[in-house]
C-alpha cells in the first residue's frame, strides 16, 4: 500500500457527569463502554467525542446510571 494514502485519526472520547471526566473505551449507538467501570446514580451528562482535534459534543441522559460490576453503559442522547 502507498504511504502517502495510509491515515489515522486521532480519536478521544469521554463523558462528563456529575463533575467528573471518565474515559470511554467505545461507543456505539445509545451505548457506551466506560475504560474503568464506576458507579453513577442515573444523571444527565455530556459525551464528548473529539477527532483530530474537531470536537463534538452531545447531551445524553444516563437512565440506569453505571455500575461499579459493568463497564458498558446505556445512554440516550438529549436534543
Amino acid at each position: 500500500m502507498n504511504e502517502s494514502l495510509q491515515y489515522s485519526a486521532e480519536v478521544d472520547i469521554y463523558l462528563e457527569c456529575n463533575g467528573e471526566r471518565l474515559s470511554v473505551a467505545s461507543c456505539l449507538g445509545d451505548k457506551i463502554t466506560l475504560k474503568y467501570p464506576i458507579e453513577i446514580a442515573p444523571c444527565s451528562g455530556v459525551l464528548v467525542i473529539t477527532v483530530d482535534d474537531v470536537e463534538k459534543r452531545k447531551n445524553v441522559y444516563l437512565p440506569y446510571g453505571a455500575k461499579k460490576d459493568r463497564r458498558q453503559v446505556e445512554l440516550e442522547i438529549l436534543a
